[in-house]
Parts: C-alpha cells; structure tokens; sequence
C-alpha cells in the first residue's frame, strides 16, 4: 500500500535527494550541461517560512515519489496561487493511483493554505503525466520554451545527500 503524506522536506532530504538524482536523469536531459545541484538550504529555508511545501509517496515506509510546491501571492493578482517544483515517482512505481493520489494530496493542501490556482508543468518527454493531469481537470494555459545560453558549464553541488 501506498502511503501519500506531506512530509517535512528537513526530515526525508537524503531519500528525497537520491531519488531526484534519478529524475533528473531521466526528464532534465536539455540541461544536463548545467549540473544537477539543489540547495537543501535554501529548500529548507523556503520550508521553514511556509513557502515550500513537500509530499512524498512510500510504500512500506520506502521512499517510491515525491511532489513539492511553492505557494505565495501572485505578482499580478495578489491571489495565493501554488506552483509545483517538480514530481517524480520511481518507474518501477508507475502503476495504480499513486500519480493522482500524490497530485490531489498536493492540491488538497494548497487549498487549504487559500490557494485559488496550482500550476503543474509536464515534460515532453512523458506524455502519460499530461495525461494524468488532464484527467483531472487542468488545462494547457501555455506552452514553456528553453534555450541553453552556454554550451556547457559544470556547478559544483552544494549539498550531497550525505549532508
């Protein structure tokens, strides 16, 4: 059984860590040639004054996914609206409802915080996630471009997963 809670980022980063290497790998191709280096400090940062907010999926107590947002007031509205930070859950994990468990936990709680909009982005890389949130009723609002401005740079992590 798959247990989907909001978990404090502080207390699952190492697991949170090890499993983001493998998404990364797996949907950050076009930006490899920046290096993968998440900050835990300023992730915990942003958890600690109320602005990121971290769900993981387990399965007998072992870490299979996760789901993160961002919640704030909106430049142009002054709304709460909700981004997402990212989503990953492990291939081997891609079955039943744990997607659309993890997204409405995510959604419930932005919610809850008075958020009047959550964005979620896809990857082209995985149509079956555009999929899954048009199931649930989001709409494609726009479209995200990215252009690499350097060939290749190398950014020394700042937080292994061992600290």
């Amino acid at each position: 059984m798959v247990i989907i809670a909001k978990e404090r980022l502080a207390d699952a980063w190492d697991e949170v860590f090890q499993i983001a290497l493998e998404h990364w790998k797996e949907t950050e191709a076009y930006r490899h040639g920046q290096g993968f280096a998440p900050d835990k400090d300023r992730y915990l940062r942003y958890e600690q004054a109320g602005i990121y907010h971290q769900y993981t999926a387990r399965e007998d107590g072992v870490l299979i996914g996760y789901g993160g947002f961002y919640i704030m007031p909106s430049m142009h509205t002054q709304q709460m609206i909700a981004n997402e930070d990212t989503y990953f859950i492990l291939p081997s994990h891609r079955k039943g409802r744990t997607a659309l468990n993890l997204f409405r936990a995510m959604e419930k709680e932005a919610q809850r915080l008075g958020a009047v909009e959550l964005m979620l982005t896809t990857k082209v890389s995985n149509p079956r996630a555009e999929l899954i949130v048009q199931h649930m009723g989001y709409q494609v609002v726009e479209h995200r471009w990215s252009k690499q401005l350097k060939e290749q740079f190398y950014v020394q992590p700042r937080h292994s997963a061992s600290a």
